[in-house]
C-alpha cells in the first residue's frame, strides 16, 4: 500500500499556488504618530472610514504622553502588494483641538479616496490625560475605550466594543455595533436608564453594587431597567453578538474565564 505522506509536498505546492493567485495578505504602513500638547480633561471624537479605534486615559507618571497614532492596513490579494502600497498612500488624517459646551474637544478624522476603500483600514490610537466624553464613528473595526468620564457615543460595524472605567458613569451611553460583542465594566455609583438588545445573542447584567429596578419586558436578549434611579439613557445594540454589562468594585479586574 502506498504511503499517504508522499502526497504532502504536492498538497503544499497546490496550497501555496492557490494562495499566490487568490489569497490575501495584510500590508501595514508605518505608524504615523502625532504628539499632542494637552492638559486636563478633553473630550475625544474620532471619525474613521474603517478600522479599529482605541482611546485611553494615561498616567503621565508612567512616562506616557498624549498622542494620536494612525496605522494603515491594506487587505489586497497577495499578488497585489504594489497596489496595496499605493492604496495606503491614499489614507489621510488630521487631528485638531476644538471647543464645545463641555470644554476642549480633540477631533481626529481619517479618510481615503481610494477606489477599493472596502479593503483598507486605518487603526487609530488616542492617548490623552483624561478622557471626558467620547464619540466614535468607524466601520469594520473594534472599539476600545479605557478610563473615562462623560457621555459615550459609539457606532461601528463588524467589530467588538469594550468600555472600561474605574470611574462611575452617569451620563448617556449609546453603543451600536453589528457582528460583535459589547463588554461594559464600570465602577459603583454608575446610574442610568437601560435599554439593551442583542438581536442574535444574549444580554448579561452583573450589578454587584447599587439598586437595579428591572422592567417586566426583560428577556434573555433584551434588558430594560433603571440603576440607582438614573435617568441618563444607556442604549446598547448588537445584531449578532452578546452584551455584557458589569458594575462592581475594581471593574477592570477579570478572572481567568472573564468572570466578574
Amino acid at each position: 500500500m502506498p504511503r499517504t505522506t508522499a502526497s504532502i509536498p504536492l498538497l503544499l505546492l497546490v496550497l501555496m499556488a492557490s494562495l499566490m493567485t487568490s489569497g490575501g495578505c495584510s500590508v501595514k504602513s508605518r505608524a504615523d504618530r502625532q504628539p499632542l500638547t494637552l492638559e486636563g480633561p478633553v473630550s475625544v471624537e474620532v471619525e474613521n472610514f474603517a478600522g479599529d479605534v482605541t482611546i485611553r486615559s494615561i498616567d503621565p507618571r508612567t512616562g506616557s504622553t498624549p498622542h494620536v497614532t494612525v496605522t494603515g492596513e491594506a487587505l489586497h490579494a497577495i499578488n497585489r502588494r504594489g497596489d496595496a502600497a499605493d492604496a495606503l498612500e491614499s489614507i489621510d488624517w488630521h487631528a485638531e483641538l476644538e471647543q464645545d459646551d463641555r470644554g476642549p474637544r480633540l477631533v481626529v478624522r481619517v479618510t481615503t479616496d481610494d477606489d477599493e476603500a472596502h479593503i483598507l483600514r486605518a487603526h487609530v490610537t488616542v492617548h490623552v490625560l483624561i478622557v471626558d466624553g467620547t464619540t466614535v464613528r468607524t466601520t469594520r473595526g473594534d472599539v476600545s475605550i479605557d478610563e473615562l468620564t462623560g457621555p459615550v457615543d459609539v457606532r461601528t460595524t463588524d467589530g467588538d466594543v469594550e468600555l472600561l472605567s474605574d470611574q462611575p458613569l452617569r451620563d448617556p451611553i449609546s453603543i451600536f455595533t453589528s457582528e460583535g460583542d459589547v463588554n461594559v465594566r464600570l465602577a459603583p455609583g454608575t446610574s442610568g436608564d437601560f435599554d439593551l438588545h442583542a438581536e442574535h445573542g444574549s444580554v448579561s447584567m452583573k450589578i454587584k453594587s447599587g439598586q437595579m429596578a428591572v422592567a417586566g419586558s426583560t428577556s434573555n436578549d433584551t434588558f430594560f431597567g433603571r440603576l440607582n434611579d438614573g435617568t441618563a439613557p444607556i442604549i446598547i445594540r448588537t445584531t449578532d453578538g452578546d452584551i455584557r454589562f458589569t458594575v462592581k468594585p475594581n471593574p477592570k479586574k477579570y478572572g481567568l474565564l472573564h468572570l466578574p
